[in-house]
């Protein structure tokens, strides 16, 4: 993996005032010094011509000819450049982090996609499968939609049902609700529940099914009328 050099390094200023190299620095000296560490850190060394390392400072070639009796000292030849040999430790060992996070961020993206994928499965098998209890939703939750529903709905007219809509929605339920038994009591009555008008009379058909008798297996009730509580909850 080839890496370029981080805009900054670690400038250890207290090594650097207590090393007796640099305290038999002049300050021109010092100040050469720090020009050339940064041109190793870019380039990875430093070129061994006395006019590269004038042109890199920009000073003249005889002042840098005079400091690099004093400089060299502090730099490492190797293969024609130089390389100060604590800078490079320090260059080594940020590369080496760089490249183990970069394997570490890698590593956990693939571990990541994985999992997603694996989750996406589970969730296009699930909604593959059918419901345990294919009936309908619990009542508590057809009233919490219906609910939403009216809140949107509120200024929808109410549209009374037919005898065929009642009986395709009691069919749908299973429940054992007489569709034409509940239709002529609500066309009788306008539609109405108590003194308030309809809003939804899918929720009276679910009232009509909590109070049917479990013993009435045709589905009417022996006073042809709506029991005390049929009408509660249905304009909610």
């Amino acid at each position: 993996m080839t890496l370029c050099p981080l805009p900054w390094y670690q400038w250890h200023w207290q090594r650097f005032r207590l090393s007796r190299k640099v305290q038999r620095m002049t300050y021109i000296e010092r100040g050469l010094y720090r020009d050339l560490l940064d041109e190793q850190w870019e380039k990875g060394s430093v070129s061994g011509d006395i006019e590269d390392m004038a042109d890199i400072c920009g000073c003249p070639v005889d002042v840098m000819a005079s400091a690099w009796q004093v400089l060299n000292r502090c730099f490492t030849l190797v293969n024609g450049r130089y390389i100060n040999e604590t800078l490079e430790q320090q260059r080594t060992e940020k590369d080496n982090l760089r490249i183990r996070l970069a394997e570490n961020g890698r590593l956990g993206g693939v571990a990541k996609a994985q999992r997603n994928q694996e989750e996406f499965g589970k969730g296009q098998a699930s909604a593959k499968q059918p419901l345990a209890n294919s009936g309908s939703l619990s009542r508590l939750e057809e009233e919490r939609i219906e609910k939403k529903e009216e809140k949107r709905n509120t200024n929808i007219k109410f549209t009374a049902p037919s005898v065929a809509d009642v009986r395709a929605y009691c069919e749908e339920r299973k429940n054992k609700v007489d569709p034409e038994r509940f239709h002529a009591y609500y066309e009788s009555n306008g539609w109405r529940v108590g003194k308030n008008p309809m809003k939804n009379w899918k929720a009276a058909v679910r009232t009509w099914e909590g109070n049917q008798p479990k013993d009435n297996k045709d589905g009417c009730r022996s006073a042809g009328k709506p029991g005390k509580y049929e009408n509660i909850g249905v304009t909610v």
